[in-house]
């Protein structure tokens, strides 16, 4: 599917979350209504929260030449976006709740991959742990061997397992992933 609609990164209580510009929502879902009635009319009926599920940005890019306010740029939330999508109840609607839908899933298996990628670097740095303390002492005993075989089969397990669902290598000499 492709890019429906642009996301922007903003602010919300110093977190950076990808945001929807209202005006670019109200245009894709073919709303009947002026935009500035549609975004304060959804806001005040599904009890939309400043702060919480959007947040308001003053432009004076459509200034009016003769005068007149900065304009309201409302950016919301991927679930705000994903609601007002679906409370549109059109086909338009239903067509932007699934991309938003779609979006998400991508972002949720990158994260879980994200982890994947952690945990095999932790298990590399607790096998350097190891052949650190086995060549200080110069021995390893049964149990730091059992211990060093685990994280080998764990780590092994792990690398395979992620270079299926992402494109990246394992780097030997850094013992990093990339």
């Amino acid at each position: 599917m492709g890019e429906l609609i642009n996301f922007v990164k903003q602010y919300f209580s110093n977190i950076q979350v990808d945001t929807v510009n209202a005006r670019e929502l109200h245009k894709l879902l073919e709303c009947k209504r002026d935009f500035s009635s549609w975004i304060k009319g959804r806001i005040e009926k599904y009890k939309f929260e400043e702060g919480a599920d959007y947040i308001l940005v003053f432009t004076n890019s459509g200034e009016n030449p003769q005068g007149g306010r900065p304009s309201k740029d409302y950016f919301l939330t991927i679930d705000m976006a994903k609601e007002l999508s679906m409370v549109e109840n059109n086909d338009k609607g239903r067509q932007a709740r699934r991309y938003f839908i779609e979006c998400e899933k991508k972002v949720k298996s990158i994260d879980k991959d994200l982890s994947l990628t952690e945990q095999i670097n932790e298990i590399s740095r607790k096998l350097d742990q190891i052949k650190i303390a086995g060549s200080k002492w110069g021995y390893i005993g049964a149990s730091v061997k059992k211990a060093k075989k685990k994280a080998k089969s764990d780590f092994n397990r792990l690398v395979d397992e992620a270079q299926i669902k992402l494109d990246f290598e394992f780097d030997e000499e850094s013992k990093t992933c990339h």
